[in-house]
């Protein structure tokens, strides 16, 4: 059969009108395939940066490789909102672009664009998804209360609606996440347990399961952290996830003291090769198990395979560390517990255990230099045929030495008083290596019973000693601890009634609620009150502060005070170098030694150039004492330091700016 075409109709077409709709066209096409490439590219970029952002442990900084991945995403987005205004995908380019803004940590940036994709798409399929990251934002930028409110209406609305799944995951991830900023970390637990639950990432849920696990060991569960990392065994498919859940395990069940059932995990561990990556830990972990159960030889083994077999890795480090840990506990090996102890930083500069190592190499140097020097000293006090026991006549001698001190601070070159000086000064210095050598047993090595003998024998043998009621004072503390308060209690009354007028017989009386009266305390307010009206009285009254409490805190005060008056109040220089050297002399850590150091060299340089003036000039050549008017004395502070810096009492200080 036939048909008659319909008749066609023709247009003539000019060849210029042609080539412009063509050029039109082929336009419109490549514009389009632009701004579609564009946000191709920065979905890519994004992704990469995500994944990147996922092997962060919390708080941890992003990398390079995230931080350029997520530049190269706004550059992208940002070029779809400025040259493709009509473009379809405006709001996912704001909304990408946001997400990217909050990760580099712009929050109030990223803010403005979830706002605007709010404002300019109110359609948009991301409005929901967006107000997760807003609230995210407001979080981040200090409106927790109201990101936390709005978090939860938004669960709670997901909820309801059976709304995606993700979302409520990623709801209560950033839940959980503010409950650990607020503190609350049993709160925090929940909303991670409810992200696991929802999620079907088993990726995700093993991270979750990990980051539970860590919170629930830090608010003191073992027992719900062990289940936790056991799950996260089963769920996680993810290497690192399970390295990390395996050695959780173990550590759990040691400090559980399931030792047995440890032991046999570590075992099992350490026989499949697809742990290999673990072998230094695990074999850490067994060290530390032998050590806990007192398998002493076995721990050592074990810790020196580490250090042979896996060097400078941090296991051995801890590896090391622990056995100068041994070596102090079992056989009180000094020397080489600190090789041990200084190996820990040559192993790894990086373990957490170098700052403690240190620490305990210098606790240890300390021990050594104390025991050599106590060798020292007791070797001159048999050389000198002294018997420690006898006391008295050493504490006259450092009584009367006292008196002369308060006197001229000078001390006399007779050769018997010289000798008696010499014998003291040992004496003192040995009680006083006594004291550091109790100190350091007691609380830096764990021996208490050690250090309450070398205590003992200090108090018993040395009662002069500026250390003894320090060595009185801890006794009591050390003792009383132990839960012999008898015997702690007779030291503190002892130190309460023999030396009452220092600063640990305050301390151990108000501890009893008994109020001691410090006589030396109101001997130093009555010569500060004295200074101004009558300099030579106060110098007098600080004088019977060296004589009558001669153990006092307030001895270096008291001759630093001696020292400003003569300086700014009789101008009597020679005097005030005098009392100064003494001070940095007889008391070079002082608070007060340390704060006029550098004006006494000030004032030193002063005083030997107007001595060669003076000789120079024939005038008043047998003179040892130079005036100095106030003006000129206190110009000697202009580049140094001013008096009213210097720990002096309230009425020298007022004396000085008044001077000046």
């Amino acid at each position: 059969m036939y048909y008659l075409k319909r008749p066609v109709r023709t247009v003539s077409m000019r060849p210029f009108e042609i080539s412009l709709i063509f050029l039109i066209s082929v336009t419109f096409i490549l514009s389009g395939c632009a701004y579609f490439n564009t946000f191709y590219n920065a979905q890519n970029y994004f992704r990469t940066a995500e994944e990147e952002i996922s092997k962060l442990a919390a708080g941890e900084k992003l990398s390079k490789q995230a931080e350029e991945a997520l530049d190269k995403t706004i550059v992208n987005c940002n070029i779809i909102l400025e040259d493709f205004s009509e473009s379809k995908l405006r709001d996912d380019a704001l909304f990408l672009s946001a997400k990217s803004y909050y990760y580099r940590g712009e929050f109030s940036t990223a803010k403005k664009r979830l706002l605007r994709l709010k404002r300019e798409h109110p359609e948009s399929p991301f409005l929901k998804e967006a107000f997760l990251w807003l609230s995210r934002c407001q979080w981040k930028l200090g409106e927790t209360e109201s990101a936390q409110l709005d978090l939860q209406k938004l669960s709670e609305s997901l909820e309801k609606e059976n709304g995606s799944r993700d979302q409520r995951v990623q709801v209560a991830i950033t839940l959980g996440e503010i409950h650990i900023e607020l503190g609350d970390k049993s709160a925090a637990v929940d909303q991670l347990r409810k992200a696991v639950n929802l999620s079907k990432d088993s990726i995700l849920k093993g991270q979750l399961l990990l980051r539970s696990g860590e919170l629930l060991l830090q608010i003191n569960k073992p027992e719900k952290a062990l289940a936790t990392y056991q799950e996260a065994l089963k769920v996680s498919s993810d290497s690192d996830h399970l390295n990390t859940a395996n050695l959780e395990v173990v550590r759990i069940l040691r400090l559980l003291e399931r030792w047995d059932e440890a032991i046999e995990t570590i075992q099992l561990l350490l026989s499949d090769d697809k742990f290999s990556s673990l072998k230094s830990d695990l074999n850490l972990e067994l060290a530390q198990l032998y050590e806990m159960r007192g398998m002493v030889l076995e721990a050592k083994s074990r810790f020196s395979i580490i250090t042979d077999d896996f060097p400078k890795t941090e296991a051995s480090a801890s590896a090391y560390y622990h056995l100068g840990g041994l070596a102090l506990s079992e056989s009180e090996d000094y020397e080489a517990a600190k090789r041990y102890f200084g190996n820990v930083e040559k192993e790894k500069r990086s373990s957490l255990l170098v700052p403690a190592s240190r620490i305990r190499v210098k606790e240890i140097e300390s021990y050594l230099e104390v025991i050599s020097e106590l060798d020292i000293l007791k070797a001159v006090l048999v050389e000198a045929r002294v018997d420690p026991t006898e006391t008295e006549t050493i504490k006259s001698e450092f009584e009367d030495s006292l008196e002369v001190l308060s006197e001229t601070l000078t001390v006399p070159n007779e050769e018997n008083e010289t000798a008696a000086i010499d014998t003291m000064n040992t004496r003192h210095e040995l009680s006083q290596n006594l004291y550091a050598l109790g100190e350091l047993l007691a609380f830096h090595f764990n021996r208490e019973d050690s250090a309450i003998k070398v205590l003992e024998q200090l108090v018993m043998n040395y009662p002069e000693s500026d250390a003894c009621p320090q060595a009185l004072f801890t006794l009591g503390y050390l003792l009383t601890t132990k839960g012999d308060t008898t015997k702690g209690d007779n030291y503190l009354s002892n130190l309460i009634e023999a030396h009452p007028n220092t600063e640990y017989a305050v301390q151990a009386a108000s501890q009893r609620g008994i109020e001691i009266i410090n006589e030396a305390e109101n001997l130093l307010e009555f010569a500060e009150a004295q200074i101004k009206s009558d300099p030579e009285s106060a110098i007098q009254s600080y004088k019977r502060i060296l004589v009558e409490y001669p153990k006092s805190q307030y001895i270096p005060h008291a001759i630093l005070s001696i020292g400003y008056i003569h300086e700014y109040s009789l101008h009597d220089l020679d005097s005030t170098l005098s009392y100064y050297q003494q001070l940095m002399e007889t008391y070079p850590e002082s608070e007060q030694a340390e704060s006029i150091k550098s004006h006494y060299q000030t004032l030193s340089i002063a005083f030997n150039e107007s001595q060669t003036d003076s000789l120079n000039s024939q005038t008043e050549s047998d003179s040892t004492l130079v005036d100095i008017e106030p003006d000129s004395s206190a110009a000697l502070f202009e580049n140094d330091i001013l008096p009213s810096q210097l720990p002096i009492p309230v009425q020298i200080e007022k004396e000085h700016n008044e001077e000046d």
